[in-house]
C-alpha cells in the first residue's frame, strides 16, 4: 500500500514536470501533497481495516487527477471515476484490460518462483481470485498500468475506433484494440526491463569492487556466471526479453548476495 500510494504521487508529480502548461500544476501538486501526507501514517499503521481506509481514501484523491492527464481526445476519453464489471467508458475500459494483464503477469512471477498466488494477505483469499498476485500488483498499478493507459490516449496508439458499447451498457476493446495495446505492452515491459537489468549491473558491480573480500565473491559468482548470464539478457535478448521472466534469476541473484553477506560479515 505504502508503493501504491508513493507510485501514485510519482505519476502525478512527473505530469506536472512533463506538461507543465496543459496540466493544471496547482491540483496535482495539491493532491501530490496530500498523497505525501498519507505516507508515514501508512507506514506506521499496522491495523489492515485503517490501511484499506487509507488506501481508499489516497486511491480517490488520484483518480480525481486522472482525467487531468488525458491531454489528446479528450472528447472520446473522459474519466469520470472508477467504473468495473463492466466498465462503462473507454478509460475505464482501457484500465481494466490493463489491470487484468497485470494480474496475470504478477501471477506468472509468483508460480516462476514458487509462491501460491491464490493465498494473499490485503485481499482476503477467496475461491479462483489470485489474491497474492492482486497484493503484488497494488504498487505497479500507477505506475504501470496506468502511464501506459494514459500514453495509449495521448499518443493516439488507441482511439475511440478501438473500442466498442455492449448492449448491457459495457464498453470493451475490439480484436484491433486488444493488439494494439498489447504491442504497447510488451514495448513497456521491454523497456523497462532493459532499464533495470542495466541499473542492477551497475549497482552490483560498484558495490563488488567495494568489496574486502572480492576474490572469495568472485569465486562464488563465477560458479553461477551472473555477470554473464544479467550481460546476455541486457545486450542479446532485448527482443523478446520479459520483465518478469527474470524473477527466478534475480531470485537467486538475492541468495548469493545474501551467502555473501553471511560470509564477508557486511
Amino acid at each position: 500500500i505504502l508503493g501504491k500510494v508513493y507510485n501514485a504521487r510519482g505519476v502525478l508529480e512527473r505530469a506536472t514536470r512533463d506538461h507543465p502548461q496543459p496540466v493544471p500544476v496547482e491540483k496535482l501538486k495539491r493532491t501530490s501533497t496530500q498523497l505525501a501526507a498519507a505516507l508515514p501514517l501508512i507506514q506506521t499503521s499496522d491495523d489492515p481495516e485503517q490501511l484499506r481506509g487509507l488506501e481508499g481514501e489516497a486511491a480517490q484523491r488520484y483518480f480525481d487527477c486522472l482525467n487531468d492527464l488525458i491531454l489528446q481526445q479528450k472528447q472520446d476519453f473522459v474519466f469520470e471515476g472508477r467504473s468495473r464489471r463492466p466498465p462503462l467508458d473507454n478509460v475505464n475500459a482501457l484500465l481494466s484490460f490493463a489491470y487484468s494483464m497485470l494480474a496475470r503477469e504478477c501471477a506468472s512471477a509468483l508460480t516462476a518462483v514458487g509462491l501460491d498466488p491464490y493465498v494473499g494477505f490485503m485481499h482476503r483469499p477467496r475461491p479462483g481470485r489470485k489474491s497474492l498476485a492482486l497484493d503484488l500488483m497494488e504498487e505497479l498499478r500507477a505506475v504501470y498500468a496506468d502511464r501506459l493507459v494514459i500514453s495509449c490516449i495521448n499518443q493516439k496508439i488507441i482511439t475511440a475506433k478501438h473500442l466498442q458499447k455492449q448492449e448491457n451498457g459495457a464498453v470493451l476493446l475490439t480484436d484491433d484494440g486488444r493488439k494494439a495495446f498489447l504491442t504497447a505492452w510488451q514495448n513497456k515491459k521491454k523497456e523497462e526491463q532493459i532499464k533495470d537489468l542495466q541499473s542492477f549491473i551497475q549497482r552490483f558491480s560498484a558495490n563488488k569492487s567495494k568489496s574486502k573480500q572480492a576474490t572469495s565473491r568472485k569465486k562464488m559468482l563465477d560458479n553461477i556466471q551472473l555477470e554473464e548470464m544479467l550481460t546476455f539478457f541486457s545486450n542479446e535478448y532485448k527482443v523478446c526479453i520479459n520483465i518478469f521472466s527474470v524473477f527466478p534469476l534475480l531470485c537467486r541473484v538475492l541468495s548469493v548476495i545474501t551467502a555473501e553477506q553471511i560470509v564477508t560479515g557486511d
